[in-house]
């Protein structure tokens, strides 16, 4: 999974007021401050921006707000397709390497083999 130019950037609110996590922007990731980030919920977000990567941004949200008003949240296939696939190593270890990249600098970050860091030192 690439993670080049996924940043996660802390908001003082996000809408609803609920929301912990949302990606409205290609390659951005908007949490709510003083909100704990859990790594599931990361990949639960990365899905989405896998989503948008290969719908592209109108096509994203147009379909995202038309299944919205027809399915409501709680049964919203986009939504559903990211709790499920969360759970997928692939966006686990994508989820690392965005929290490394945003805790460390590029230079330091350790290399992630099966979600957890490898010392190389």
């Amino acid at each position: 999974m690439n993670n080049s130019g996924v940043r996660l950037i802390r908001l003082p609110f996000l809408v609803p007021r609920w929301v912990v996590a949302q990606v409205l922007l290609p390659e951005r990731v908007f949490v709510r401050r003083g909100a704990k980030l859990s790594r599931r919920l990361l990949a639960h977000e990365l899905v989405h921006v896998e989503q948008l990567r290969r719908m592209g941004l109108l096509r994203f949200w147009w379909t995202y707000l038309v299944l919205l008003i027809r399915c409501g949240y709680r049964e919203h296939p986009m939504e559903f397709d990211a709790v499920v696939r969360s759970a997928e190593p692939r966006f686990l270890d994508w989820a690392d390497a965005v929290m490394f990249a945003r805790q460390r600098p590029e230079a330091a970050r350790p290399r992630v083999r099966s979600g957890r860091p490898v010392d190389l030192g």
